[in-house]
């Protein structure tokens, strides 16, 4: 039996210990003391400093959260300071006002994952991402896409004409005329976007247009309120330290005339006014106010200007690869020209610079976009489909990342850079906080930093350059950097590969194995063939799969089953043809059309005598048709 004292004393010690556990509780998600983020015409400064910044684009809902710390873990391994990504509203108001974030969609667990990292993360809240996102890219065009298809079949014996389209974002008109089919289709795609979004009375897309700006501001707040409530923005001590508001909208923004510069302003003004407490940026967004950082989405943004001087230099999305299409070859992109690419970026002033994609990962489910999309978004990334490492990419690239963080105490020292010719098509940058032109010291003592990168622009031949007393190599379409402003760190050119040819003593051919080393502006994406493109890392996939195979078998497969054809508990008769979503509201990509046709034995004897084929034309369509006769393929119309 215990005492009162000592039950006195136990009831105080619980209550100490929960006095000591309780503060760390409240704090326990706190990655970082809490540090401002704002920016100069340079680069962020965080916490009061300029940073160089390497950024690993990965969209949460594209891996399984299980998937999501082994990629963030591999992103910093590889050099990234900052994982970026979209919000998919789609995916997380499936219903109008009805939240979901969990699973895949779970974007606070996502966050925490990167802030526990040490890393931070630039969120792009949109909410239009494009991103080849199930109803995520948009345009105000109607499109008339015109194709003649004469499909030549035996109509003896017909019985019916099974229509198969796939999949018809877009108003449609119908007219017969005798044995022909006249589809005339225009519409509005969007990507990323809830579909019951299009069905509010009055609404037009990313426009000045009240009912979409009601709806865009409750998501984007609702977006900005949860990052706040869970203590993720940077002076909360959390990872956030970027936004981005719209995206790509400069594309399409003349489309709209003085609505969409309106509609620019209000998204802008909408977006400070949440009192995120970071910047925000606008891409591809040459009017972006003053107050928002426009930035560059490109192959090459090593030439791009912010609209204003008092603006930094960014990339927010680099191109390392591109997504494919069915029945299209897989892109690819030397890892020698995106290593150029960075490189050159950093040389001539930039200072951010994401991926895009690091790793792209699989649109699940029916989360592919359009037009006719695979379900796998590898996008050639350094970290493939499969989280595993993409070589030589990622190795490259981590060595382009050391190089680069060498450079970043000269690189924010100055304001710019210093710039030399050293031939037709070579230049150097030098990036020193002391001393003059003329007299470079590589002294990196105290407060004097020298940084400097070497060019080489010509894309088919190497050269020899003379740089402070020294002769340097450059292959061509490459960059060295010198850390010191003396001895080179890296070359942009030279893989592992290539430095084991040199070594050989191979002939100075630019061709990797089986890779034709493609350079320049306009060849910056070379395409494998299907039967060519080999799997990264293939033999170490399935040397675990023979290891241990039970391991890698999931309980939780899910399948979908959706009837083929016509006949359904869905069914029904209509005159004409429909609009695809206003049918399914996107509970399926597949919509049928069936119909009958009668065909007389004088109106087959006619054909005989007279050399005469029935044919179905059809003179306009979106993405795929498939025309099926009595129950048989007969064609299949595709738009290229």
């Amino acid at each position: 039996m215990m005492g009162v004292g000592a039950q006195a004393l136990l009831q105080w010690r619980i209550i100490l210990l929960l006095g000591l556990i309780l503060p760390i509780a409240i704090v326990a998600d706190q990655f970082f003391e809490p540090f401002n983020v704002s920016y100069d015409h340079r680069s962020l400064v965080i916490g009061g400093q300029r940073r160089m910044l390497i950024s690993a684009g990965i969209h949460y809902p594209r891996a399984t959260p299980e998937m999501w710390p082994d990629l963030i873990a591999k992103s910093k391994e590889g050099g990234a300071e900052v994982i970026e990504t979209y919000t998919f509203w789609n995916g997380h108001e499936p219903v109008r006002g009805k939240y979901y974030f969990e699973g895949r969609y779970d974007l606070v667990k996502f966050a925490k994952l990167v802030g526990s990292n040490g890393l931070y993360l630039f969120l792009r809240i949109g909410p239009y991402v494009c991103a080849e996102w199930n109803f995520g890219y948009y345009t105000s065009s109607h499109y008339f896409l015109m194709f003649l298809c004469n499909l030549m079949f035996d109509l003896q014996n017909i019985d019916s004409i099974l229509l198969y389209v796939f999949p018809m974002q877009c108003n449609v008109l119908l007219l017969w005329l005798s044995c022909n089919l006249w589809l005339k289709f225009t519409g509005q795609l969007v990507f990323g976007f809830p579909v019951w979004l299009r069905d509010i009375p009055g609404i037009e897309f990313r426009t000045d247009n009240a009912p979409f700006k009601e709806e865009m501001e409750r998501f984007v707040t609702k977006i900005v309120n949860l990052m706040r409530e869970e203590m993720l923005f940077s002076w909360q001590g959390g990872p956030i330290i970027m936004l981005q508001i719209e995206n790509e909208y400069g594309d399409v923004e003349h489309s709209y005339g003085s609505k969409g510069q309106e509609y620019v302003k209000w998204a802008a003004n909408m977006a400070i006014g949440l009192g995120a407490g970071v910047p925000w940026v606008m891409c591809k967004q040459s009017d972006a106010p003053e107050f928002i950082i426009n930035t560059c989405n490109s192959y090459y943004c090593d030439g791009f200007t912010p609209n204003s001087n008092k603006k930094p230099i960014f990339w927010t999305e680099d191109w390392d690869g591109w997504y494919t299409t069915w029945g299209g070859r897989l892109p690819h992109r030397p890892v020698e020209d995106l290593a150029f690419a960075v490189a050159r970026f950093f040389q001539r002033g930039g200072s951010f610079q994401n991926y895009y994609m690091y790793f792209g990962g699989t649109n699940f489910g029916r989360t592919a976009g359009g037009p006719f999309y695979i379900t796998s978004y590898d996008y050639d990334a350094p970290i493939d489909e499969y989280g595993l490492l993409s070589q030589p990419k990622w190795g490259h690239l981590k060595d382009l990342h050391a190089a680069i963080k060498l450079c970043e105490p000269a690189l924010v020292a100055v304001d710019s850079s210093q710039y030399h010719k050293l031939g037709p098509k070579q230049e150097a940058h030098i990036y020193h906080n002391k001393g003059d032109e003329g007299k470079l010291s590589s002294s990196q003592s105290g407060d004097d930093r020298c940084s400097a990168f070497l060019a080489n622009i010509d894309e088919h031949n190497a050269a020899s350059v003379r740089f402070q007393g020294r002769v340097y190599t450059l292959p061509p379409w490459s960059v060295s950097i010198l850390p010191d402003c003396k001895n080179v760190a890296y070359n942009s050119a030279k893989t592992d590969r290539e430095k084991q040819r040199l070594r050989s003593g191979e002939s100075n051919v630019r061709n990797y194995g089986s890779e034709a080393l493609n350079v320049g502006a306009q060849k910056s994406i070379t395409e494998l063939d299907s039967d060519l493109a080999l799997i990264s890392n293939t033999s170490v996939l399935q040397k675990s799969l023979h290891q241990d195979r039970s391991s890698l078998i999931s309980e939780g497969w899910m399948t979908l089953d959706e009837p083929v054809g016509v006949w359904s508990d869905h069914n029904f008769t209509v005159q004409g043809i429909l609009e695809h979503l206003n049918v399914t509201k996107d509970s399926s990509d597949y919509l049928w059309y069936f119909t009958r046709i009668y065909v007389s034995g004088d109106d087959i004897l006619f054909w005989k005598r007279n050399g005469v084929n029935p044919a179905l034309t059809i003179d306009s369509m979106r993405d795929v048709v498939h025309i099926f006769v009595n129950g048989k393929l007969v064609g299949i119309l595709q738009r290229h």
